[in-house]
């Protein structure tokens, strides 16, 4: 899933292309959710989008990405 967002390969996700992931997986986040996800530098890398889907992760705005996607990532296409 990471890579399927992560569409100039920069290796790590900018707020455009998660708003554009985000939507192509079905979610229906606003943009202020999209924005309280990603980092202060606007950026969010690999490691982070790990620990956002991850079960258990304390941070509210994460539970949302995880609960609007409504998939596990190693169900996601692109993942592996």
């Amino acid at each position: 899933m990471f890579k399927a967002m992560d569409t100039d390969n920069s290796g790590a996700i900018t707020f455009d292309e998660l708003k554009a992931g985000l939507r192509r997986y079905g979610s229906t986040m606003k943009d202020t959710e999209i924005r309280y996800l990603m980092d202060a530098d606007g950026r969010i890398d690999y490691g982070e989008f790990v620990a956002m889907m991850q079960k258990g992760n304390a941070g509210i705005g994460r539970r949302t990405m995880r609960n609007s996607l409504n998939m596990s990532m190693r169900d996601a296409p692109g993942a592996q």
